[in-house]
Formats: structure tokens, sequence, C-alpha cells
């Protein structure tokens, strides 16, 4: 590495409070860290806006959360500059917001098909992926011929879920926000889209779109959605919850009780992804298997520098774009 290399990095310096706001961030100028042993000098390419990064800022987080005037987390994607790897691997981990980044090599792994577009190690084929591919075929276990409905669909996560969906022949109803969102979701196959910004009532809204009933509810919004889809979902229907977006700003958190669940007799699944790491290997496959056959099509949000990264966030939280946000950290 050359001496003259100069590292950047973007802390966290006041709690953002319903909505962030990229003023919470500072950057800083700081020193690249020479590897010790065992550790490997990471240059970072690609950083990852995942909605999990603004749960850690917050105050009232469950669990670690980002202290004031430290380094921002966030994952990213990566070339290895020097270290106990070879050089020129091209690694994913926990790199935080930062040009360089000096880590354990155990905190970080070699990407597992190289031969595809670095950024896809951050979507399709890394946390977004095989969360929508393990919720679906190892959590939902889903039924070609059913409805499945989607909330967030227009995200990195819910998008790839309706996609999935529609290969798994089911119909497929997506909720996004605007009619733009609800185009590019028909575009991928579904059958049917919700604009959540023109709807007054909930339970009408998705009676209307699904005649026939939900039998499968992927949700990444929580609140009156949630509390809607429990009223019509069909019994013995099954709902995975994976995210609560729209209870990041309502500071309302749905109300569900046992009752609806036993009435019906659902299934609610409290989705983690950590708990299928033993699958991952068969998800990948899976999706690379997909993306080769063009039955999964990617979209991108990219946002350019370091300084970025805020900014980035805040679109990402508000339902800015349609796909995943990433940040551009450098050229190799």
């Amino acid at each position: 590495m050359n001496k003259e290399t100069k590292n950047a990095e973007i802390r966290l310096v006041r709690r953002p409070g319903k909505h962030l706001d990229p003023l919470d961030f500072s950057e800083v100028a700081t020193s690249v860290e020479d590897p010790k042993a065992g550790q490997v000098l990471i240059k970072v390419l690609w950083l990852s806006m995942d909605t999990y990064l603004y749960e850690r800022t917050v105050e009232d987080v469950m669990g670690p959360k980002v202290a004031l005037n430290t380094r921002m987390v966030g994952r990213g994607v990566g070339i290895v500059m020097a270290g106990s790897m070879a050089p020129g691997t091209v690694v994913s981990g926990e790199f935080g917001w930062q040009k360089y980044a000096t880590v354990n090599e155990s905190a970080i792994a070699p990407v597992s098909h190289a031969d595809v577009p670095k950024t896809w190690h951050l979507s399709v084929l890394g946390a977004p992926g095989l969360t929508a591919w393990t919720a679906l075929h190892k959590v939902l276990r889903l039924t070609a011929g059913k409805t499945l409905l989607v909330s967030g669909a227009a995200g990195t996560v819910g998008s790839i879920v309706a996609q999935l969906g529609v290969e798994a022949g089911l119909h497929v109803i997506g909720i996004a926000g605007g009619p733009e969102k609800c185009r590019a979701l028909m575009q991928l196959g579904l059958q049917a889209t919700i604009d959540r910004k023109s709807v007054g009532d909930w339970k009408q809204a998705i009676t209307a779109a699904a005649p026939k009933g939900i039998d499968f509810y992927y949700d990444n919004a929580g609140g009156k959605i949630l509390e809607a889809v429990v009223q019509v979902i069909n019994a013995r229907g099954h709902i995975v919850l994976c995210g609560h977006n729209s209870e990041y700003t309502s500071g309302k958190t749905a109300q569900i009780t046992a009752t609806d669940v036993l009435y019906k007799g659902l299934t609610v699944h409290g989705f983690r992804q950590f708990d299928h790491r033993e699958e991952f290997a068969e998800g990948r496959a899976d999706l690379v298997r997909l993306l080769q056959q063009k039955k999964l099509r990617i979209n991108e949000n990219i946002h350019e520098g370091l300084a970025s990264a805020p900014s980035a966030l805040r679109d990402m939280l508000e339902g800015n774009g349609f796909g995943k946000h990433l940040v551009k950290v450098q050229d190799e």
C-alpha cells in the first residue's frame, strides 16, 4: 500500500429522529491501518444500503447500536490489497462506511461466484436474495396456483420475492408506492399491484386485488397493511414477518391478537436469516440458475462516492427508486 494513500470514514454524530437526515453523519479523514497477523487490508468498492442500518443508529434499537462519533457499520464488497489473503481476491463482509478496511480474515469471505457483477453479492446473491429465497422455499413452502401478496415489492428483497413467486407458479400481487413502481412490477410478471399511496382502506384494496383471497403474505411493512392482511387472508394462510418499514416513521406497530391467528388457523413465521445459514449454498446455486436463465431481473440505484452514503440510506428508507440502493465507494 502506498504510504500516501489516505482513508476516509463516515461517522454517526447524532441519533436520527423519525426521519433520517444526512446531517446525522460526518465524513472524517483517517489513516490506512496496516494489517497484522491474521488480518486483511480491503479496498472497499461497494457498500450496501439496508434497513438494519437505520435500526443500528436509533436510540431505542433492540440489540447493538452504533455509538456516537464512531464509524457507521455496513456490508460491502472489496478487493484484498495486503495481508493474510491473496491480493486481488474479491471478498464481502462488514467493512463499515470507509474507503479502506483492515479486518480479521475470519470476518470476511471470498465471493462464491467471482464471474458475476460485484454488486450482485450485495443483492441477489447476498443477504437480500438469500432472505427472499429461504423465506419462500424453506419457510413458506409455496404451493403453485395459490396467491402470494408481497409488501415493499419494489425494494430489493420484495422484488426478488415477487419474481421467485412468479417462477414458482403463484398468482403474485405486489404492494409498492406510486404508479411508476407498480408498472415496473407488472413488467416482472406479477398479476396485480396495489399502489399504497392511493389506498384509503387496506382491506378493500387487498380484496379488490385478490378476489380469491390471499394464501401467503410476505411482510416487509408491518403496520396497517399487516393488520388488514390478517383480516382478509384465507383460512390456514401463512404469513412471514421479515420487516416493518412502515413502522420506522409512524411509530405505530401492528396490532394483531392471538384470536386473529387462532380463528383462521393462521401460521405466522418470524423470519431470521441467520437461522438458515446451512441453506445458503443451495439458495445461491438456485439464484444463479435463475439469473443465467434470465428469470430474475436485478434493478440497482447507484450512488457515487463514499460521501453519498447518508443520502443513499435516506433514499432507501424513504422508498425512492426501484430495487437495490448501492454506494460505489471508488473504482478498482
